[in-house]
């Protein structure tokens, strides 16, 4: 999450049974200091806000997001465990020249790191270090470069591609056919403009509150047809009148492969200098996933990804807080290694995942199953069918007579005889004070 900015947490609160209103204050605790407050009040059973955030300071930050609704005062909390870092990195690959538009949009914005590399200096272990992986005008993939994206790919990075001018098509396509699903037709050098822009995507859908109302979407005079299948999971960001996209995304293994459908040039797209170019790439490396945050839940079966990185593969991890220490389930997958914490404790909170020889942890948040809040019952011919063959006998009406359990209603309510015994229980206890004050009177003026 963003430390410089106010960050959008959106919460849902879900009533189970009947429907009924019902008010109640939610907090949000970071590090255990209040944050963020909301009143709330339920109707139809849900209610959905979205809160501001921010977060001070870098590293793991323990969140906590906490629900008031007396009586029902079991299961209130939600944990979230987020990391924040000082500084976002990119890293700009480029073919031939580094585009003056790359250097600029992020050396002037503040909290980036940024880094250029030529494809012939490019390192691919220090990808990993990087929240965003931009390759501008790239024309050939070599089998290094391949490699690298696949593997950046998996690890959940978000990567940005722009193709070269002279991009060789059919070789490209054996690099996209290994990252995914997606192919290139030809090279269009018609003028296009681009006609859509879908507004309710995370990248763009909070980028118009201070847009002009004359703004233009660009404009290109050398695109790339690409094709991709629903398999793919295309989602178009910036599309043209025939269909073909101009800015795509693809989900890949566990990261997103951004492919712009023109070069990073003045003379394929005006695309550099518009309002949407410097956002677009500062939300592509903010919201890139990079294993940041954690939230599971007791007793689930789903694995929790964590990255190579700085870890060793040959040691275990293990999973800790307080007093507490175990090793939970796992597996090598990928780059990386599959953690099942949900199956170790049934105790919610916060824990760190360490290895022995590394000084780096993990923070992790633990939450208690939601379907212990679902307050529902099975009818009776729910429960007949579970009892099978078994006896069973239903507590009703008439079971209650025949056993002589059954007591007639009285008119005068069990509150008034506890009022009445409260009342008796005074009267005797003055009495008997009364009645030792005489006694000590009578000693006194005997003594006399």
């Amino acid at each position: 999450i963003d430390n410089r900015h106010p960050n959008e947490l959106i919460v849902k609160v879900r009533e189970s049974g009947a429907a009924r209103e019902h008010s109640g204050n939610l907090q949000v605790l970071v590090n255990g200091q209040v944050r963020a407050v909301s009143a709330i009040n339920v109707r139809d059973g849900l209610w959905q806000d979205t809160l501001l955030l921010q977060v001070n300071g870098n590293g793991w930050q323990e969140i906590n997001i906490v629900l008031q609704d007396h009586p029902l005062n079991f299961d209130d909390t939600f944990r979230i465990a987020a990391r924040t870092m000082p500084q976002l990195s990119v890293l700009s690959i480029y073919e031939q020249s580094l585009s003056p538009y790359l250097r600029a949009a992020f050396q002037v914005q503040e909290g980036f790191r940024s880094t250029f590399e030529r494809t012939s200096e490019m390192n691919k272990s220090r990808w990993p270090e990087y929240n965003l992986i931009i390759l501008q005008n790239i024309n050939t993939v070599t089998a290094n470069m391949q490699n690298a994206v696949t593997e950046a790919l998996e690890r959940g990075q978000n990567i940005l591609l722009f193709p070269g001018k002279e991009m060789q098509v059919e070789q490209f396509n054996q690099a996209l056919k290994d990252w995914g699903s997606i192919y290139i037709e030809r090279k269009d050098t018609a003028r296009q403009t681009v006609t859509m822009m879908q507004q309710a995507h995370p990248l763009l859908q909070d980028l118009f509150d201070n847009v002009p109302d004359n703004v233009q979407l660009p404009v290109v005079t050398l695109r790339y047809l690409i094709n991709a299948p629903l398999s793919s999971g295309q989602q178009l960001l910036m599309g043209f009148r025939d269909g073909k996209p101009f800015l795509a995304q693809y989900s890949i293994g566990r990261g997103k492969l951004y492919i712009c459908a023109s070069p990073l040039d003045d003379e394929a797209t005006n695309f550099p200098v518009s309002y949407f170019f410097a956002p677009i790439l500062y939300k592509m490396a903010v919201q890139s996933s990079n294993n940041s945050i954690y939230a599971v839940t007791s007793g689930s079966n789903a694995p929790l990804w964590l990255p190579a990185g700085s870890a060793n593969k040959r040691n275990v991890w293990h999973m800790a807080a307080g007093g507490f220490d175990a090793i939970p389930p796992q597996r090598m997958a990928g780059n990386g290694t599959e953690l099942f914490p949900g199956n170790v404790t049934s105790s919610a909170g916060f824990y760190n995942l360490y290895q022995s020889d590394v000084r780096d942890t993990i923070t992790i948040a633990l939450n208690a199953d939601r379907a212990e809040s679902v307050l529902s019952y099975a009818e009776r011919g729910e429960l007949t069918a579970l009892a099978g063959e078994n006896k069973v006998h239903w507590v009703d009406e008439k079971f209650v007579r025949e056993k002589g359990w059954y007591a007639k209603e009285t008119s005068f309510p069990i509150w008034k005889v506890c009022v009445l015994l409260a009342i008796a229980s005074l009267l005797i206890e003055t009495l008997l004070l009364l009645r030792k004050n005489k006694m000590q009177v009578r000693e006194a003026t005997v003594v006399h």
